[in-house]
């Protein structure tokens, strides 16, 4: 889960979610729901008022492919794995949306608001 950097509060951090083997359609603001879906990431407050393009925009999360990612880069790293992916709105074909259990958003809504999100595939 949860991997200690170097302590230093102004160190980059990562929120890392793995998605392997669940249907996943790479969308511009990406979020993860508990089981419930209620959204745990990107921390509501972060990004309430903000325009939607501001936050496609923004980099909020990075993607690769298994072995891609250097978590060395970073002084902390919360690691999930995704139950499931779904679509953002019914009828929708494309599943953007990640969905987490409940001790891995307990985890995520503990990591500082500033981490970067990254998808492994």
């Amino acid at each position: 889960m949860g991997k200690g950097g170097s302590g230093e509060e102004g160190a980059r951090c990562a929120v890392v979610v793995e998605l392997r083997g669940l249907p996943y359609a790479q969308g511009p603001s990406p979020a993860i729901l508990d089981p419930q879906g209620r959204l745990v990431w990107p921390d509501p407050k972060r990004v309430q008022g903000v325009p939607t393009e501001v936050v496609d925009r923004s980099g909020i999360a990075l993607f690769f492919r298994p072995g891609e990612f250097r978590e060395e880069a970073y002084g902390r790293v919360y690691r999930v794995r995704a139950l499931a992916t779904r679509p953002r709105t019914p009828g929708s074909r494309f599943p953007e949306l990640v969905v987490v259990g409940e001790e891995e958003a307990r985890l995520l809504l503990g990591a500082p608001p500033t981490c970067q999100a990254v998808f492994i595939r």
